[in-house]
């Protein structure tokens, strides 16, 4: 008996017929031979084994085993040579139509150049390769089309300033994955303008250095669906209404419904115009009427000349988790930041959606604005935000409802409501702690203003410091009727951790409040109890 099997064998499992097994109990799996060490092997001399022998792979079909940088799913470098292993595509970049038949475009796509960059139309469905290498070109698609390039480091589109990278026409699908757009300019969407009721998929691929005259630096969409998946967005800019997203310098999203996953959207910013005057309402991304959300993503370090350097959200629902906002700037034109105008990194105008496991941090400007809007806040950290009015960390306004749940406010300062400034509208806070928090007026953790609502369950304030009201301040009228403020079992902090001056102050009252662990009591225009 010959046993070509690596595992023990007998006469009597050739009799009876029982096949080989590893110790296991699962079957032995096919090595074979990969002299170059890339993870892809030849078709002979494959050998069956439960252990992998010594120089093979798992996987077969490679096409020059003496090359590492040849394999299957290898970088098409347009040198002549069937880097990738599929002979079909040949070695240059290429459109394969709905049909099958495959149009070679390396030798047209080679003279756009820096001076007059090439423009192809794309108004048939199929799908266009792109090997490595930058091409001086911009994609026109008006039909369902895939565009797959090499690697986002290794393929670069771009349009020199001569126009939008990838404009997208209306009633269209399109896929974008593996290139880098850059060099795009138009009034909307330098990279990327998505029309009228396209459906896009953008999945690693970096916008870079594009210029939008009214709105969308990087992106530009118009009651469009999509996602934002693996990719950057940095150095876009605006104009009129921001450099990314929306009225702002990387994406401006209106209507439509988008979700961001896994991105970076930083550095992006608004300008002047041409004429001297300041524009540039979002720094980062707006998003409008339409369904958002944010997940897993960075926005940072973004800046506008005129509003809020991260992301303004107006008139949509709008869903941020395990995302950080950080370093947005709301005024660009008087950098480094001598003054923390008050628009803060999150901007939501007539909104509802959430903030969820989050953290927004070190923002000039303030760190979250919620304006006639309903918003939950749940285990999210907003620390070390600086505003020059009011509200460094949150600010609830305008008739809105804010429920914060299991979430921190820590180390943000502003003239007053260094942590918090709650005005016309309802907060709630269960579990959450105010602490450390700096106003150079009043209210060191928080401002209670107008006809508000705040109510405390559990959590921790305390720490805070302010000229008045170091925990909470509330500046109230006398005809205002109800509790402002009403804390159930809420530490108010003791000896080091107390709040300077007091825990609590009102407007018009010489008395000033002080509580400690577990204290339950309720504030109005006429005093504490």
């Amino acid at each position: 008996m010959i046993c070509l099997l690596a595992i023990s064998c007998s006469p009597e499992a050739d009799q009876h017929d029982t096949a080989p097994s590893c110790q296991d109990g699962s079957p032995p799996d096919e090595w074979y031979p990969d002299a170059d060490a890339d993870g892809y092997g030849i078709p002979w001399g494959s050998t069956i084994s439960c252990e992998p022998p010594a120089g093979t792979a798992p996987e077969v079909g490679d096409c020059d085993d003496d090359d590492p940088s040849i394999h299957p799913g290898a970088p098409e470098l347009c040198d002549g040579i069937d880097n990738d292993c599929n002979p079909a595509l040949g070695d240059e970049a290429s459109f394969t139509t709905a049909d099958g038949q495959v149009v070679p475009l390396s030798e047209r796509l080679a003279t756009g150049s820096a001076d007059e960059p090439l423009l192809v139309r794309l108004a048939a469905p199929g799908r266009l390769e792109l090997c490595a290498g930058t091409w001086f070109a911009s994609l026109d698609i008006s039909a369902d089309v895939e565009v797959v390039g090499a690697g986002s480091g290794v393929t670069t589109l771009d349009a020199a300033y001569e126009g939008p990278v990838v404009p997208i026409g209306s009633d269209t699908v399109t896929s974008l994955r593996g290139l880098t757009l850059q060099g795009g300019r138009a009034d909307y969407g330098g990279g990327i303008a998505a029309w009228a009721r396209s459906t896009v998929v953008i999945d690693d691929v970096p916008l870079r250095d594009d210029v939008a005259g009214e709105c969308g630096g990087g992106l530009y969409a118009l009651d469009a669906a999509g996602e934002i998946l693996n990719s950057t967005i940095t150095e876009s800019a605006s104009s009129s209404h921001g450099g990314g997203a929306g009225v702002g310098s990387a994406l401006c999203l209106v209507g439509g419904s988008w979700d961001i996953e896994s991105s970076t959207i930083t550095e992006n910013f608004t300008r002047s115009d041409n004429d001297g005057n300041s524009g540039g309402e979002v720094g980062a991304i707006v998003v409008s009427a339409g369904e958002f959300s944010i997940s897993n993503s960075e926005v940072s370090d973004n800046s506008a000349a005129d509003g809020t350097g991260g992301l303004l959200c107006s008139d949509a629902s709008l869903d941020i988790s395990g995302s950080v906002f950080s370093g947005n700037e709301s005024d660009s034109a008087d950098a480094p930041h001598p003054e923390y105008y008050n628009l803060h990194a999150i901007y939501a105008d007539n909104c509802s959606g959430t903030i969820a496991d989050s953290l927004v941090m070190s923002n000039f400007g303030g760190g979250v604005f919620v304006a006639g809007s309903t918003f939950s806040i749940d285990r999210t950290v907003v620390k070390e935000n600086l505003a020059d009015e009011c509200a460094g960390g949150i600010y609830v306004s305008g008739g809105s409802d804010v429920e914060l749940t299991g979430s921190s406010v820590t180390g943000n300062a502003a003239a007053c409501g260094g942590g918090l400034a709650v005005a016309d509208s309802v907060c709630r806070m269960t579990d959450t702690v105010v602490e450390a928090n700096e106003a150079s007026g009043t209210g060191g953790g928080m401002v209670i203003a107008y006809e508000s609502s705040v109510e405390i369950d559990g959590g921790r304030i305390a720490g805070n410091a302010a000229a008045a009201g170091g925990g909470a301040y509330l500046a109230t009228a006398d005809d205002i009727q109800g509790d402002q403020l009403e804390s159930r079992d809420a530490d108010w902090g003791i000896d080091d951790g107390d709040n300077t001056p007091s825990d609590v102050a009102i407007q018009g009252l010489d008395d000033a409040y002080a509580y400690g662990e577990a204290a339950s009591f309720t504030c109005d225009s006429t005093g504490c109890r």
